[in-house]
């Protein structure tokens, strides 16, 4: 057990979940990694027109965790009001580095359309069943 963070946005009802990013969600877990990357992306300046990037800047953002938040982890959990962005936001970081989401492999062909979930030209997804 421990004490687990998270990123929200009260303007946007948003929320970046270090768990959701493939990491751990203590302390100490969240300054490395793709929870700090997808945060880095929302907080930065946008360049060209992504839909994620810089899109929190001027919001007020804050980082909160289960203990000492835990009326505003409730409403996030229970509401339906909430919206967990972190694999859009992970998907969109990917695409503008032409790294197909289903393994590590760069894009062979930087003037292709980014990669999707379900490319059949990227290398990690499987074939279609015949």
């Amino acid at each position: 057990m421990g004490t687990y963070w998270q990123a929200i946005n009260l303007n946007k009802k948003q929320t970046i979940c270090p768990h959701d990013a493939g990491g751990g969600a203590k302390l100490g877990e969240l300054t490395g990694g793709r929870f700090a990357e997808a945060l880095m992306h929302v907080l930065g300046a946008s360049f060209g027109s992504p839909r994620f990037a810089g899109a929190w800047i001027g919001d007020h953002v804050q980082l909160i965790n289960d203990s000492t938040h835990s009326h505003i982890c409730e409403e996030i959990c229970e509401s339906g009001t909430w919206t967990n962005i972190t694999i859009d936001v992970l998907r969109e970081i990917d695409r503008a580095n032409h790294i197909c989401p289903a393994g590590e492999h760069a894009c062979p062909d930087k003037e292709t359309p980014p990669w999707t979930a379900d490319d059949a030209n990227c290398p990690s997804t499987p074939a279609p069943p015949t």
